[in-house]
């Protein structure tokens, strides 16, 4: 089965120019910009020339040719280089340049930009929003490459002064937003949707702003992940609603996660097309990209869900190519493992199942442990060990399954009847370990583990919080 989260690439915020850094742009911003418009080369290496050549790459981002757009970037970078080397001007366009270079995949040189934007800002603005927002960026490149603790940090260093200087600015809401990510990934449910939450609230008093979509996607991802499919499909909807505010990667994402919908809900043909619409968006905007290997797997998930292992072999192993090169120890690249571990061990081959799953475990332990992530690879190799006839190991990996899974649950926030669901989505775990203790003739623990089930079952019917300490279930 595959992952909850591995289809579901989240929209994150790169938030490089803030609001109040806008202001601070140099007049004659529009200067020569009708002569780039009409391939006209502008005389004169000036920095009103690099002005209009940064606002042109502004334009062919938001249209999607992020290659163009980096090609005039690296043009006003070699004029703020040679006449204004150090300034706030060279920053940020470095800061430009790492946000293309983000949206293309390429994780090393997008940090490479910002490191140097940083340097710059650090000298030129101390404790300034600018300076704050290089540190979201940095963030942001941090998690992508699956640096949870490091992009957590840069998140709360930024957060620290948009408090300080605009507690309720348009700055503060993105870096919330970001750091609902970084706990959605840890499987902390009900502290993202708080994130979130307040990143609405402080979105919603801009009218008509780009933002609200994004954070409407990361709620219908908490949603998704609580496994309330109704509840997650409403507000992927109400994001798309905004299609005219956003960018092509932007409805992409809106299309990729309406495709996860319907791929759980079996309506294979409608997932199909949204992954396709999605990819083909993908392929023209940021072409081998995690975002194209994003769309690469969830179209190999509705080939498994179909039965045509080779198709979805294929699929996934595209997808790994690219994440193994962009991301090589991201939860991106995890997830892909675990998918190709399912499509062996569907097709028969449990040793090369047990290599994917055990990579991908390596991976989700050591970036998001007791998550429901880590839980799903734990139960999907103690399931491949027990039919290796290693049941000692797969009784292990069953436990350690059993303890992320309680985590996990003890963390989803919801209604009762979101927890509720999200257990029975997971019985088969409780069930399967019960089978194995009986095998091996033990006894006591086997109905320990059924009596562990139903104190979980009936801990989950009780208010938020009553259920909350896994130890309970002991």
């Amino acid at each position: 089965m595959l992952c909850h989260r591995q289809l579901l690439f989240v929209v994150m915020l790169a938030g490089l120019l803030p609001a109040t850094a806008l202001a601070q742009q140099e007049s004659g911003r529009h200067l020569g910009l009708q002569s780039l418009e009409n391939g006209q080369q502008v005389p004169g290496e000036t920095l009103a020339n690099a002005a209009a050549i940064q606002e042109m790459a502004v334009a062919e981002q938001q249209r999607g040719d992020l290659q163009k757009a980096a090609q005039d970037l690296q043009r006003a970078l070699l004029i703020h280089e040679k006449l204004a080397p150090g300034s706030l001007r060279e920053a940020e366009t470095l800061a430009r340049l790492g946000t293309l270079h983000w949206q293309l995949g390429l994780l090393e040189d997008a940090e490479g930009y910002f490191r140097r934007a940083l340097a710059i800002r650090e000298k030129q603005a101390p404790d300034s929003l600018i300076l704050a927002n290089t540190l979201t960026s940095l963030g942001v490149v941090a998690w992508t490459g699956g640096n949870l603790k490091n992009a957590e940090e840069r998140f709360y260093q930024a957060l620290a002064i948009q408090q300080k200087l605009a507690p309720v600015g348009l700055d503060v809401a993105g870096t919330l937003n970001n750091l609902g990510n970084v706990l959605r990934d840890r499987g902390d449910l009900v502290k993202a949707e708080q994130q979130y939450q307040q990143a609405l609230k402080i979105y919603g008093k801009v009218p008509q702003n780009v933002s609200v979509p994004i954070v409407l996607l990361n709620l219908g991802n908490v949603a998704w992940d609580r496994g309330d499919l109704a509840k997650a499909g409403d507000f992927y909807q109400q994001a798309l609603a905004h299609r005219e505010r956003l960018t092509p990667d932007r409805i992409a994402k809106c299309l990729s996660n309406l495709g996860l919908v319907a791929w759980n809900r079996g309506e294979l043909a409608e997932a199909e097309d949204y992954h396709t619409q999605a990819l083909v968006i993908r392929e023209k905007t940021s072409p081998d990209s995690l975002e194209v290997a994003a769309s690469l797997l969830n179209l190999g998930g509705v080939a498994a869900k179909r039965g045509e292992l080779t198709k979805a072999d294929q699929y996934d192993h595209r997808a790994l190519d690219i994440a193994e090169k962009l991301a090589p120890t991201s939860l991106m690249t995890a997830d892909i493992e675990n998918d190709l571990g399912d499509v062996a061990r569907d097709r028969g081959d449990l040793v090369q199942a047990e290599k994917f799953y055990r990579e991908a475990l390596a991976t989700r332990e050591r970036l998001t442990p007791g998550s429901r992530g880590h839980a799903e690879s734990l139960a999907a190799l103690a399931m491949v060990m027990r039919k290796r006839k290693q049941l000692e190991a797969s009784a292990r990996l069953f436990q350690r399954a059993l303890d992320a899974l309680e985590n996990q649950t003890s963390r989803m926030g919801g209604t009762e009847e979101v927890r509720s669901s999200f257990r029975a989505s997971h019985a088969d775990y409780y069930r399967q370990y019960f089978e194995l203790l009986m095998e091996q003739k033990q006894f006591d623990l086997a109905f320990q583990i059924m009596e562990r089930s139903r104190v979980r079952t009936l801990l989950d019917a009780y208010p938020e919080g009553v259920g909350a300490n896994p130890g309970l279930c002991s």
